[in-house]
């Protein structure tokens, strides 16, 4: 019995290919962790998966993908992307608090560095990332305490 893997749609980001499952088919990729014979992730990163892809389910703005990258073994390594005005953007998933007002929520990071490994030109890539409009405290309007492009409405912080 042949079990076919799902149709994933790759995009070029940064020069590199990343697979971009819808959610349904991540759903089903969360079951098998498993893709073109490599591992997607472990168990050690069932939670950091799931976490994901809540905010793809709630937020139309992202999309978790996975990109292969030899230098780290034979497993895929999976990759958040914000959709920008420019096209999709690298971002790592960090939760802060403001130290203003004490509002405590989900940021979209392009500055961490390693969401860059495999781009083609990581030093291009950040930079074209420091040039995106940056997002201020959605309580109190301060200043965060990391770069933020986006930052998870006030309404929906508490809920995760």
């Amino acid at each position: 019995m042949c079990i076919s893997e799902p149709v994933i749609p790759v995009m070029i980001v940064d020069g590199q290919p990343v697979y971009v499952p819808g959610y349904e088919t991540w759903t089903e990729l969360s079951q098998t962790r498993w893709f073109q014979g490599k591992r997607i992730f472990g168990e050690d990163y069932a939670d950091l998966v799931a976490e994901h892809l809540s905010l793809v389910r709630r937020y139309p703005e992202f999309s978790l993908g996975f990109r292969e990258l030899p230098a780290f073994g034979n497993d895929w390594v999976i990759l958040m992307l914000l959709k920008t005005h420019a096209g999709p953007q690298r971002v790592a998933i960090e939760w802060v608090t403001c130290e203003v007002c004490g509002w405590y929520g989900v940021i979209a990071n392009p500055m961490s560095w390693d969401v860059y490994v495999g781009a083609a030109d990581i030093p291009a890539g950040l930079e074209r990332a420091s040039k995106l409009p940056v997002v201020t405290c959605p309580k109190c309007k301060s200043d965060l305490p990391r770069h933020a492009v986006w930052a998870e409405p006030r309404m929906n912080a508490d809920k995760i």
